[in-house]
């Protein structure tokens, strides 16, 4: 089995990026894994922004002390078999296309979807092919609509990876050594988009532990900019004639049921569509 810990990061007012990664390896990479930082941490539960900053777990730790803990887990990471994913988009873009969202986690499932689909088609290029087991971090906003969607996706026609996913479980960062790694990577990478492709140019060269992360080719990510945004809103009607799900039908969809607009309903309105054609009742 191919297990992958994910996580999200955005900045600090959740205004301008917003990333999810997820960190994947065998069962047996991860038990390694787990040795090694927890004797690295002393068993703290080890948040980068804690670790960074000094705060909760890390207060009583020197600054010095901190910033080599935080290089010596990018290197433990880096000396594993262990591939990392993320996907960042540009908020302001993000929002430019769905001016009337009024639910926040859009982006985190927006970024989800991205990250499972990556890792479902890994699993069913590895030799020998292998289902992938998703373990993300607690969020009462988004696990029921991420347990939704995952779901559908699993079970939906016309995409080839669905079979490759196994179950989608949540556990919270102080629990898990999965997710503290899917932390610190889900960072880095937001960092470095915020630090020089969206927000105030302040530095002027990458952190150190973005640029070993990335110069390993273990971890990767893409960035989803304003003009991603662009092109895809210039997509939307090709989308929607190909798919058969228009924003005004989820809206009358919304009013026949009496529900609100929210993540959670985004996707019950896809799986009814789906059922819908596949009882013949929509084409």
């Amino acid at each position: 089995m191919f297990t992958v810990f994910g996580d999200e990061s955005y900045d600090e007012k959740r205004e301008r990026v917003f990333a999810v990664s997820g960190v994947g390896g065998k069962q047996e990479e991860w038990d390694e894994l787990e040795i090694a930082w927890l004797k690295l941490t002393e068993g703290r539960a080890f948040h980068s922004s804690d670790c960074e900053a000094g705060r909760e777990d890390f207060a009583d730790m020197k600054r010095e002390h901190r910033m080599k803990l935080y290089k010596d887990l990018v290197s433990l990471l880096i000396s594993t078999n262990m591939l990392g994913y993320v996907v960042v988009t540009d908020l302001t873009g993000f929002n430019k296309i769905y001016e009337d969202n009024v639910d926040p986690s859009k982006p985190y499932h927006h970024c989800f979807v991205r990250v499972i689909m990556h890792f479902a088609e890994m699993g069913f290029q590895l030799i020998p092919r292998d289902q992938v087991n998703f373990i993300f971090d607690v969020n009462t906003e988004t696990n029921f609509a991420s347990g939704l969607l995952y779901d559908y996706m699993s079970k939906t026609d016309g995409w080839n990876f669905g079979a490759q996913l196994d179950k989608l479980s949540f556990t919270s960062l102080k629990k898990s050594v999965g997710i503290q790694v899917a932390d610190l990577v889900a960072r880095e990478f937001m960092k470095h988009c915020d630090n020089f492709l969206i927000g105030p140019k302040k530095y002027k060269y990458p952190r150190e532990s973005f640029k070993a992360l990335s110069r390993s080719l273990k971890y990767r990510g893409i960035y989803e900019d304003g003009q991603y945004w662009r092109d895809f809103a210039s997509k939307i009607q090709e989308i929607e004639k190909q798919t058969g799900i228009t924003r005004s039908g989820y809206l009358q969809w919304l009013k026949e049921n009496n529900v609100k607009d929210n993540s959670t309903n985004v996707h019950r309105y896809l799986i009814r569509l789906d059922q819908l054609k596949t009882k013949g009742i929509l084409t």
